[in-house]
């Protein structure tokens, strides 16, 4: 028996491509009879030529050939080489049982090509076929091109068959030109003034390089496919130097005149994170002085500005890449009704018992980060601890520090709130500390993390605050001055005696108004004492997080920062740990939503596969190069189809090594990253495969844009590009990623020595999620075809020093939407720490959350009455009864 080794060795050889078990998608049934049209070759004299004739139509009528009528001298004629008639369609392949036969036109029988020979015709062409897999599709690309010529053009996405195949559509004029020696086209093949040594191979020895022609017309009533253009403009949008690092959301609102005007928060990705002291922010605001910089996070730059003044940051030479910030609220899974409620699991977790010792959380501070804690109030007292408070940090972002409005929808108890509730389910004498920020801001999360750590607390924001509140100070100080002067002149000097008098009247009037600029300034001095009061308090609460013990974050992020752990996020947790602090963080409810793996592109065709080689294709499939979606309710079995009207936002981020010689020389030579990479998103036609083929896809969506760098080093950089999608209808929807490899770590054209090109290993991460609010509500996009438990776990979960938790049901096993793990790039750190249940009852009404965060606080509960308990321990009090 053959080894496997051996047969790996044998495959490689041949051309890896060639040995992968290949499955056939469904297809429409033939139809029962064929018209056919078959040329071929009997080279032979006159006399001969009869005998072989004679036998050949023989040989055809027992294969069940019909034979039309022909001249009467075909027999004998040496120019003839074609004939027709009728076959049945499972017979057609008979013919070739006759080696004179050399290739075949066919169509449903009855068919006529349409009069006007301009109309497209839609063929399916077998090549001949039998070499090595990169000879074949060396064979496969010369027939195209030569086709062309005939007016062929080829859909976009179809199963090939190892580059035996090719289908597209011809004018029906050209059809029977399919017949013909594709040697001889106008192109210059075989022509008298082109010998055939000259010809290109293989193509040159291929007589019949195509064997089967079949005419292929689409049923009446079906959709035809979309043709995307192969680049779709944004429009009205320059393509100059700072354009090109706007992401595509944001560049498409410069086509707006409106949109260019509106002020929204943006974020700029800077080369180089600033060192410590260096001044970062003055150069780019003199580059657009109405935009406001919030905060900073390594290179990430959170700001307020307008497209246009976007436009004038991306000019900067510091800024590599400007977008619209990604939220890092986590999906919300369904609330459960209270029978589904996990009743048991306080006692599962050991709290029943520790609370009936008395060790409740007393004395412990945890604190809880989410974005909303809508409804917390009225639950103060009740279900949450006496002592609970509020810091929001949304409003170190206004003048008057006042916390933001929340949006306008129908919650009335916020995801955050929830946590607080499994928090202090866990641990019902914690003193807890509710800590707002802007999801989609992370610069706020570091500065609570810094401000646990002792350090003193500062953003951008915050220094902005003060320099408005010492700006007001001095303007107030002003005008008192100014109405002191004023009142010496009005009240002091004596006036006219006579009241009615021109001048005792204005006098008067003046009085009065007076007054009321008085009356006004003390109000403007009040509102600024007020957020004078409200800056020292915020300042003072976050100087007072040193004394936090444990901290549950249901912030996360599943894209758009690096997520193989070099994110300045979880650098932080690991490069500066907590003296006495806990941080746990929900693992993300995100399995299956993540494939990471090597580049493979084996057969050289520019489409990375999603499976090694060597891998078996899955039923009813038949290339690695797609990746089908599916839709996972929370409620409910994996349907196939996405629903309509589905908002998905697909993303690609790698990281590819670099030549830090370049960076210390002072250029900016890896803006384009050396891998090229193109997201592209696919609708099947037909899944089905009863009207059209299965394998013929559509192309609804292309990545146009050149990828972000997300993250910049000495010697790498991280890149990702975006794809944003909604669905028009329900369907089935697949991913394809064209690209290549770098070849080096030299910029594209830098020369270099042959022996010394380096190159680096690209091993891709790709992210599939839903982003609009209806649909993200009721389920999540997976990958139905190829999904990696690698890559799922949210930011800032890698780190090493954070605790994510995953979610368990009742008997102790994990959620089917709780992320495995472990991080991207980060397989040797096995994630998630732990797992926790969830199904806790305590949203409103008697539901119960489920989920990733529930599991998380739970967990941060439970070690808060740990830290109590040993507390307790080392004072040597009694537990109480």
């Amino acid at each position: 028996m053959l080894s496997k080794r051996f047969l790996l060795v044998v495959a490689i050889i041949l051309g890896v491509h060639g040995t992968r078990a290949v499955a056939q998608a469904p297809r429409p049934a033939a139809p029962k009879e064929y018209d056919v049209e078959l040329r071929y070759r009997i080279q032979a004299g006159r006399n001969d030529r009869l005998k072989q004739y004679f036998a050949f139509v023989k040989a055809l009528e027992a294969a069940g050939f019909q034979k039309d009528q022909g001249p009467d001298d075909e027999p004998d004629n040496p120019t003839y080489n074609r004939m027709s008639g009728k076959i049945a369609s499972n017979k057609v392949r008979e013919l070739f049982r006759s080696p004179a036969v050399k290739s075949l036109l066919i169509y449903p029988a009855g068919y006529q090509l349409p009069e006007d020979g301009d109309t497209p015709v839609k063929v399916s062409l077998e090549l001949s076929s039998g070499r090595a897999a990169e000879q074949q599709r060396l064979f496969a690309d010369q027939v195209r091109e030569q086709l062309k010529d005939l007016g062929f053009r080829e859909i976009l996405v179809y199963d090939h068959r190892g580059y035996s195949r090719l289908v597209g559509t011809l004018p029906a004029s050209e059809v029977p030109s399919l017949f013909h020696d594709l040697r001889t086209q106008p192109s210059g093949w075989l022509v008298p003034a082109r010998p055939a040594k000259e010809l290109p191979a293989p193509l040159r020895d291929a007589l019949a390089a195509v064997r089967i022609a079949e005419v292929t017309p689409e049923p009446e009533g079906t959709a035809p496919a979309k043709e995307l253009p192969e680049e779709a403009p944004l429009p009205a949008v320059r393509r100059d130097a700072a354009t090109v690092k706007l992401s595509d959301e944001l560049r498409s609102l410069l086509a707006n005149a409106e949109e260019m005007k509106k002020a929204r928060r943006i974020e700029l990705l800077l080369l180089q994170a600033p060192r410590e002291g260096e001044e970062w922010s003055q150069p780019l605001l003199r580059a657009a002085p109405q935009a406001a910089i919030e905060g900073r996070v390594g290179a990430s730059v959170t700001a307020y500005a307008s497209p246009e003044q976007a436009l004038a940051l991306a000019g900067h030479s510091s800024v590599i890449a400007v977008r619209l910030p990604r939220s890092g609220t986590p999906v919300r899974l369904p609330l459960g009704d209270a029978k589904d409620a996990n009743t048991t699991a306080l006692k599962s977790a050991g709290l029943t018992a520790l609370h009936a010792q008395g060790h409740r959380g007393k004395g412990v501070r945890v604190a809880v980060i989410g974005g909303d804690f809508r409804g917390y109030e009225a639950l103060v007292g009740k279900q949450l601890p006496k002592d609970t408070r509020l810091l929001d940090l949304t409003a170190e972002r206004n003048s008057q520090l006042l916390p933001e409005a929340y949006p306008k929808d129908e919650e009335t108890r916020g995801a955050g709130t929830e946590s607080a509730l499994v928090v202090a389910l866990a641990a019902p004498e914690a003193s807890l500390l509710l800590i707002r920020v802007d999801p989609a801001a992370p610069y706020q999360l570091m500065n609570i993390m810094r401000a646990i750590n002792g350090e003193t607390p500062r953003s951008e924001s915050l220094e902005a605050r003060r320099e408005d509140l010492e700006t007001f100070r001095q303007i107030t100080a002003s005008k008192w001055d100014m109405l002191l002067k004023e009142r010496r002149v009005l009240f002091d000097s004596p006036g006219s005696a006579d009241e009615f008098d021109d001048d005792a009247i204005k006098r008067k009037q003046r009085r009065e108004a007076h007054k009321e600029d008085v009356a006004k300034l003390e109000e403007e001095e009040k509102a600024y004492r007020q957020a004078l009061g409200r800056y020292v308090k915020l300042f003072e609460d976050l100087r007072d997080l040193r004394r936090v013990q444990v901290v549950v974050s249901t912030l996360l992020w599943t894209d758009g920062q690096p997520m193989d752990g070099s994110s300045p996020l979880s650098r932080y947790l690991d490069d500066k740990p907590f003296r006495s602090t806990l941080w746990f963080q929900p693992a993300g409810d995100t399995r299956d939503q993540a494939w990471v793996g090597l580049f493979h592109d084996a057969d050289g065709n520019g489409v990375m596969e999603f499976a090694a080689p060597e891998t078996a294709l899955k039923p009813e499939r038949w290339t690695p190069e797609v990746n089908f979606l599916a839709w996972q309710p929370f409620a409910g079995a994996k349907q196939l189809k996405l629903p309509e009207k589905t908002k998905l936002r697909v993303s690609v981020q790698w990281r590819e090594a670099h030549d830090a010689a370049f960076l210390r020389a002072g250029e900016d030579a890896y803006q384009t990253p050396l891998a090229t990479m193109r997201l592209v998103l696919l609708r099947q036609r037909d899944p089905s495969g009863k009207a059209l083929p299965a394998d013929e896809m559509e192309i609804v969506a292309r990545a146009v844009s050149t990828p972000l760098r997300i993250a910049n080093a000495d010697d790498a950089s991280t890149y990702e590009q975006v794809l944003e999608f909604t669905t028009e209808s329900a369907g089935r929807y697949a991913l394809r990623i064209e690209g290549k490899a770098p070849t080096g770590t030299r910029p594209l054209g830098a020369p270099a020595l042959a022996g010394a090109v380096r190159v680096g290993e690209l091993r891709p991460r790709v992210f599939v999620d839903v982003v609009d609010a209806v649909n993200r509500a009721a389920g999540r996009a997976v990958f139905h075809d190829y999904a990696t438990d690698e890559g799922t776990i949210a930011l800032p979960g890698m780190a090493q020093r954070s605790i994510p938790v995953g979610s368990a049901s009742a008997n102790d096993r994990p959620r089917p939407t709780s992320a495995p793990g472990p991080a991207y790039n980060l397989a040797l750190l096995p994630k998630p720490d732990a797992l926790a249940y969830d199904g806790l009852p305590v949203a409103a009404e008697g539901k119960a959350v489920f989920g990733t965060p529930a599991a998380a606080a739970l967990a941060a509960g439970r070690a808060a009455v740990l830290i109590g308990k040993t507390k307790t321990n080392e004072m040597g009090g009694a537990p109480a009864k």
